[in-house]
């Protein structure tokens, strides 16, 4: 049994293949040097895109007097915040081989949780890692505290707290991570966060895409890793399916015919991970442009994608856009980088996800107030152009009509009246 109530049962897990982000992990080494920005670092991406995997590789990349302190939001009982941060270091501080017996022992503390984490505790952490090392809280989806304090389960003040911990603690650092779907959000995190200071996460390259595969231990052709990259974009979540997905052929050189050969595997894989995309982070008039390209580039893939001609095409929808909507779509796409090639010859970047766009994206599902108004019967939509021809119909079965009475009233022979005289 630990002699220290908070120490935890230490099951650290082997790494899992990882690749590429030098340029991330080479600002957050800039981070932990320089002792003159006290703010925390935030790292922004889309699910998926690797934040989780970034902040796990984080002992294996950095220098030996980095203790990192993994802290997942999601699962954190907010009700105990600190408790748990607490709990969380200790298993950081056992796993870098310190005696943490040594620490002072929650039962013994007197006055708030904060006033005894403050001035019992972390004088202690601080002589146990001496002055050379830094702990680093690597706070994973800190958008679970930001929805803790705004239902009120967390204090107002804990972004400020944390703020003025780092001010006058150097041995400290916190790296925070957040969803894509969240990034209007980042103003909330202030002071905490300087928020024209963040890293933003991008699919990988080809380079690293390759890499990547060898961490599975495959040995693939360079048309292979082309093709691989072509077909995910290096969309980490959905590299990482392709890596397992070619195992049993890890003992053979892997040509761009055996990446085929498992293509609708890793694409069913991707199901969730792409609808879950189309459902929750995209905007409407994003969903409305890709479903436009999407089905023009099914219609022509060869023929250049302008906005002229998406315009056009959603015209002919339920769901028209003007040129002003198109092109805010396009660079909304853009930012997120799901497309590329500009305003005169738009592509979608993965070709997994323009299978799925093709497959899967509907235009009801864009607007479901809108599909809702114009269902008929069984949930059939009628187009604009068939209201169009409807109107049209009625129209002239009225003219036909109305001509017909006319005809009528014109072939019906002339009655005189006639008068009867009593007798």
């Amino acid at each position: 049994m630990n002699d220290n109530t908070l120490e935890p049962e230490i099951q650290p897990e082997p790494p899992k293949p990882f690749a590429g982000r030098h340029d991330v992990f080479a600002q957050m080494q800039q981070y932990l040097i320089d002792p003159s920005d006290r703010h925390a670092l935030l790292i922004i991406g889309r699910d998926g895109m690797g934040k989780t995997s970034i902040l796990q590789q984080f002992a294996y990349v950095l220098e030996d007097n980095v203790i990192p302190c993994y802290v997942s939001m999601s699962d954190m009982d907010f009700e105990d915040w600190l408790f748990a941060l607490i709990e969380q270091t200790n298993q950081a501080l056992a796993q870098s081989s310190f005696t943490i017996s040594r620490l002072p022992q929650l039962a013994e503390k007197e006055g708030t949780l904060r006033d005894w984490f403050l001035q019992e505790y972390l004088p202690e952490v601080n002589k146990l890692i001496r002055s050379h090392r830094r702990v680093v809280w690597l706070m994973d989806d800190v958008e679970y505290l930001l929805d803790a304090m705004k239902n009120n389960r967390l204090p107002e003040d804990i972004l400020a707290f944390l703020y003025a911990f780092l001010q006058a603690n150097l041995q400290f650092g916190i790296v925070l991570t957040l969803d894509e779907d969240n990034e209007a959000r980042v103003n909330e995190l202030v002071p905490l966060v300087d928020v024209g200071i963040f890293q933003r996460l991008s699919p990988l390259s080809v380079d690293e895409t390759a890499d990547l595969m060898k961490q599975f231990g495959l040995t693939i052709e360079p048309d292979g890793i082309e093709h691989i990259h072509n077909l995910t974009d290096g969309y980490p979540r959905i590299l990482q399916y392709m890596g397992e997905v070619l195992q049993p052929s890890r003992h053979m050189t892997i040509s761009k015919v055996e990446v085929d050969a498992v293509v609708t595997s890793v694409y069913q894989q991707s199901h969730e991970t792409y609808r879950n995309l189309w459902q929750n982070s995209l905007s409407q008039n994003e969903r409305l442009v890709l479903t436009a390209i999407s089905g023009l580039l099914y219609d022509d893939p060869l023929a250049d994608l302008t906005t002229q001609r998406i315009e056009k095409w959603l015209l002919e929808t339920d769901y028209p856009l003007d040129m002003t909507a198109v092109n805010a779509g396009i660079r909304g796409l853009e930012y997120r980088e799901l497309v590329f090639g500009g305003m005169t010859n738009m592509r979608i970047r993965a070709g997994l996800f323009q299978r799925w766009l093709i497959e899967h994206a509907r235009m009801d599902e864009v607007n479901p107030a809108v599909a809702k108004s114009n269902a008929v019967d069984e949930g059939v939509s009628i187009s604009r152009n068939g209201i169009l021809m409807i109107i049209g119909l009625a129209i002239a079965i009225v003219v036909v009509v109305a001509v017909f009475q006319q005809s009528n009233q014109t072939n019906v022979p002339d009655v005189q009246p006639t008068v009867t005289i009593e007798p």
